[in-house]
């Protein structure tokens, strides 16, 4: 596509080839360049995410332990209220 064009210049000029200035674009990037490092990057970014993510699921479970706590002491707080009330309701009975 380009024979003859360039072969004849005497000075600096614009020669259009798509192609060539696809590759120029897409290799200025230097993660596209070398597949390694774009793939060294894509785990870095994925551990980032996974460490994130169980950090949230120990606070989660340390919140439900929480949680799970409160509801046993609000069942015992329950059945010490149903024995109390039982008892007080036992000399209130008309026979």
């Amino acid at each position: 596509r380009m024979a003859g064009k360039w072969e004849s210049a005497t000075a600096d000029m614009a020669l259009q080839c798509p192609e060539v200035e696809e590759l120029f674009q897409r290799f200025q990037n230097p993660a596209e360049a070398d597949k390694l490092t774009k793939i060294t990057k894509d785990l870095e970014e994925v551990k980032g995410v996974v460490m994130q993510s169980m950090d949230d699921l120990l606070k989660r479970g340390e919140s439900l332990d929480q949680l799970m706590q409160k509801s046993k002491d609000l069942s015992a707080t329950s059945v010490q209220f149903y024995r109390t009330a039982k008892k007080n309701n036992q000399c209130c009975k008309w026979a």
